[in-house]
């Protein structure tokens, strides 16, 4: 009998020597398949399914490729591990931005974190975010980067509730305001297109009258 579970998808057998509820596939040569991610395993060592290998050969092995890991050629770590489903990845060409294809997880291959965005507080590229990349800002001083980023979040996170409480203060305020100033506004336009139409009607009606004077042009002649 023995209880295990699965290093991927999470899932636990309850009994591995009768008919498993969950429905994990068990081998003589103790490998298990997870039916929820497909992965095949050892229920010995808990490690993928490494074949022919013994448990010892395999860990021995396993060994000596994180040890070729964390290695660096030409300036960058020979591969770096996927922080969810642990695999190594070795990255060939481009940026730092890695995408495991096995579990879909996106993560820095430089710090080998996982990419996470909280608005206002920042993304993995901020220098002054705790999500931010440890190389980004005092790679060789992580008490201090800490403490400094720590200190940020906190102050952000005692700010927004005050950000968003005047927001919402401003937005009522704009909101009483709209309510009295629309319709003394509506007024005002009411009663100029009012008095408009009655100065027209007025107009209409009585039609005004100029007065031209009669202007009468006496000239003079003198004849000697």
């Amino acid at each position: 009998m023995g209880r295990k579970t699965c290093a991927l998808s999470v899932r636990t057998n309850q009994d591995i020597s009768s008919p498993i509820p969950l429905g994990i596939l068990f081998k003589l040569d103790s490998s298990v398949t997870c039916p929820s991610c497909q992965l095949e395993w050892c229920f010995n060592c808990h490690a993928p399914w490494h074949g022919a290998l013994s448990c010892k050969q395999f860990r021995k092995g396993d060994r000596l490729l994180r040890t070729w890991a964390r290695e660096r050629t030409h300036g960058q770590l020979n591969a770096q591990k996927c922080p969810n489903c642990k695999i190594y990845i070795e990255r060939t060409t481009g940026c730092d931005h890695m995408h495991c294809t096995r579990c879909k997880t996106d993560f820095c291959y430089k710090c080998g974190e996982r990419f996470r965005y909280l608005k206002f507080f920042g993304d993995h590229y901020s220098k002054l975010s705790i999500f931010g990349c440890k190389y980004r800002f005092k790679a060789d001083q992580p008490i201090q980067r800490k403490v400094i980023r720590g200190a940020i979040f906190g102050g952000k996170l005692i700010a927004a509730p005050v950000i968003g409480a005047l927001a919402l203060c401003a937005g009522a305020l704009a909101v009483g305001i709209s309510l009295f100033a629309l319709p003394v506004y509506g007024g005002i336009r009411l009663y100029r297109h009012c008095e408009g139409r009655q100065t027209t009607k007025i107009v209409r009606r009585h039609p005004p009258t100029y007065h031209i004077p009669n202007i009468s042009l006496h000239l003079s002649h003198s004849f000697p």
